[in-house]
C-alpha cells in the first residue's frame, strides 16, 4: 500500500507539472505579449525567436518554483537575449584569442552522476575584451547543448570543474566568474547541477567575495570547494581525470578542447 501511494504521489506530482508546462506553454505561445515585447529592430534585422520547446519551458518553470508568470517574465527575458545571442551563432573567429589559449575543455567522460562536465583551466586565462569573454561562455554552453542536451535529455544539467591551480594575480579575473555564474541562472537555468572549485588559493577568495553577491542563492548552493583527491572522488572516477587535477590519466585522452568537441565525442 505504501509503495502504490507513493506512485500516486509521483504521478499526481508529475501531472500537475506537465499541466504547468502547458500553461507556460498557453501563456506564451497564445498571449499577445510575445510579440509586444521582443524586439522588432532585431526581428526586422533576420534573427528568429528562439526554440522553446517542452523541456525549455519546464526548465524556466523549475527555476521560478513552477510559478507561471514568474517563469513567463524570466523566459521573455530569455526571449529578448537570444535575439541578439541566437543559438550557436559565435564564430570561433569571433573568440580566437580566447579558443587559442585552450582554456576550456570538456570531460571524454561524465562525472559519476552520468553529467557532461567543464573543465575550465584559470590559468590558462588571460584577459580579453569582456564582449569575447561572454561570447566564448555562451559558444561553450550553446555547442555542448545543441550537440547533447536535446530531445529525451533536454533536461540534463552539466558539472563544471574548476581548475585554480598555479594561478597568479592576472588569471583571476571577477568580470569573468560572474558573467559565467550569471549567464548560467539567467539565460540556461537548470543546467548547472554543480560547480567544483579544484584548490582555489587564497587569493582566490578576495575575488569571490566580490562576485557572491551577485549571484543568487540557488547557484550559490551549487558551489563547492574541493582540495584534496578525496573531495574530487565524490564527484568525478579519478581514472577519468589526467594526473594534472589528481587522477591517473593524460589531459591529452580525457580533456577534449571545446572549439574540437562534436556530437560522437563524449561517453552520454
Amino acid at each position: 500500500m505504501e509503495a502504490q501511494s507513493k506512485a500516486s504521489n509521483v504521478n499526481e506530482g508529475s501531472l500537475k507539472a506537465q499541466g504547468l508546462v502547458s500553461a507556460l506553454y498557453d501563456r506564451v505561445f497564445g498571449d499577445l505579449e510575445i510579440v509586444n515585447s521582443v524586439n522588432h529592430t532585431a526581428l526586422l534585422r533576420g534573427y528568429v525567436l528562439p526554440k522553446l520547446d517542452g523541456a525549455t519551458l519546464k526548465r524556466f518553470l523549475v527555476a521560478r518554483k513552477f510559478d507561471v508568470e514568474e517563469g513567463f517574465k524570466m523566459l521573455m527575458n530569455y526571449v529578448q537575449w537570444r535575439l541578439s545571442n541566437p543559438e550557436n551563432a559565435v564564430r570561433q573567429e569571433d573568440i580566437k584569442a580566447s579558443l587559442d589559449a585552450k582554456k576550456i575543455y570538456v570531460g571524454k567522460h561524465t562525472d559519476k552522476a552520468g553529467r557532461i562536465y567543464f573543465v575550465c583551466v584559470a590559468r590558462k586565462h588571460k584577459r580579453v575584451n569582456m564582449q569575447e569573454t561572454r561570447q566564448l561562455i555562451i559558444y561553450s554552453l550553446d555547442k555542448v547543448a545543441s550537440a547533447y542536451l536535446t530531445g529525451e535529455k533536454g533536461m540534463d544539467k552539466l558539472t563544471f570543474l574548476m581548475d585554480w591551480q598555479n594561478v597568479s594575480w592576472e588569471n583571476l579575473d571577477a568580470q569573468t566568474l560572474l558573467a559565467g555564474l550569471q549567464t548560467l541562472q539567467n539565460y540556461f537555468p537548470e543546467r548547472l547541477a554543480l560547480m567544483v572549485m579544484w584548490k582555489p588559493p587564497i587569493m582566490f577568495w578576495l575575488m569571490y567575495k566580490m562576485v557572491i553577491p551577485f549571484v543568487d542563492e540557488k547557484t550559490r548552493g551549487k558551489i563547492v570547494m574541493a582540495y584534496k583527491t578525496e573531495d574530487l572522488e565524490k564527484y568525478f572516477c579519478m581514472d577519468n581525470l589526467p594526473v594534472s587535477i589528481g587522477g591517473s590519466g593524460s589531459e591529452e585522452k580525457l580533456f577534449i578542447p571545446i572549439q574540437t568537441l562534436t556530437s560522437k565525442d563524449i561517453d552520454y
